[in-house]
């Protein structure tokens, strides 16, 4: 998956990764730390994750964004959409460019970590 779009004002933090480990390029929320893990690591290992970056992630292809639309990480689905579910989706970012319905990625910019 590509995940590199821009990395203008990126910021890394070096985490330990959690129960099951963490698969590059994929979203991760650990405690209040969000962002995109950058290699493969088991349980335990010492992992990369990219916070305050713009990368590509899936998200439903029906969806519309605006640039600046807030998206939320859905769990269940691995993707990011527009859709809250009443709090149970949280927030990951904000939509970085236009998307139509039709394209299975969108341009999201990460929401800045906190605590870190």
């Amino acid at each position: 998956m590509k995940n590199d779009v821009l990395s203008e004002g990126m910021q890394r933090l070096t985490l330990t990764a959690p129960g099951g480990g963490v698969v590059s390029g994929k979203f991760y929320q650990i405690g209040s730390l969000q962002g995109v893990a950058v290699s493969t690591e088991i349980a335990t290992a010492l992992f990369t994750l990219k916070t305050k970056h713009v990368v590509e992630y899936a998200c439903p292809t029906a969806e519309v964004y605006a640039e600046g639309d807030a998206l939320y990480y859905d769990v269940a689905d691995d993707e990011m959409t527009s859709d809250a579910d009443t709090g149970t989706n949280k927030l990951a970012g904000y939509a970085y460019r236009v998307k139509a319905g039709g394209p299975v990625l969108c341009q999201i910019r990460l929401n800045e970590s906190k605590g870190a």
